[in-house]
């Protein structure tokens, strides 16, 4: 759907222009740094420009989404709980916290991974390791698109405890040693448990990199 143009950056510049052409090339002079980006954006479908004036004049090829705070689908963020009824001395007290990898039941990392099929131009080999991350528990996460019409996006595996399939088979295979409290409360079991996991997708999906946090600020009620 066409929407509303509006013209680049209002700056001393020379104006846009074609530079020079031939039948597999061409070559456009005069843009500011916004005005190329949006050019760009134009080339992977998130813009129309024309010249107007000696500038470049842009238009979006469809809405932006909502800002999340303005998004009525969002809410509500948190269940909803009448704690009107109970009264002001009967509400739970809540404070936020830090957890850490010393913090008996709350060592089991989470992993990031991004770009996914680094390495190899093969559209086949993203999608051939997002479904592989997908089928391991993993949640595909995007940015809004950038004014030069690209995004970025991570794999969110937000704790071990959420594998799935073949990954939750390789972290299950951890045994505890005589004397371990085993999961969730043994800080070198819970380790064992993390390398297994990043042994695993290390031999078996193609990314650019992985991250294990374990650190968290995490809000807690009494």
């Amino acid at each position: 759907m066409f929407r509303e143009w509006h013209e680049g950056d209002r700056i001393e510049h020379e104006a846009v222009r074609v530079g020079s052409y031939s039948s597999h090339a061409i070559e456009v002079r005069g843009m500011s740094k916004t005005e190329a980006e949006a050019f760009q954006a134009a080339l992977l479908g998130a813009n129309w420009v024309r010249v107007k004036d000696g500038r470049l004049a842009i238009a979006h090829a469809h809405e932006h989404p909502p800002k999340p705070e303005r998004d009525p689908d969002i809410g509500p963020y948190w269940p909803r709980k009448d704690w009107g009824k109970l009264g002001e001395k009967n509400r739970p007290e809540h404070k936020v916290r830090m957890f850490h990898d010393s913090d008996p039941g709350f060592s089991e990392a989470g992993l990031h991974i991004a770009h996914v099929g680094a390495g190899n131009p093969d559209e086949a080999a993203y999608a051939g390791n997002a479904e592989r991350l997908e089928r391991w528990g993993f949640e595909c996460l995007r940015s809004r698109r950038g004014s030069d019409g690209k995004f970025w996006e991570i794999w969110y595996l937000p704790s071990l405890f959420f594998a799935e399939g073949e990954l939750a088979e390789a972290i299950g295979k951890v045994d505890k040693k005589p004397g371990e409290p085993g999961y969730p409360h043994d800080k070198e079991y819970n380790k064992r448990r993390l390398d297994a996991a990043i042994k695993f997708l290390c031999r078996n999906a193609n990314f650019g990199t992985l991250d294990a946090f374990i650190q968290r600020a995490a809000l807690t009620f009494d």
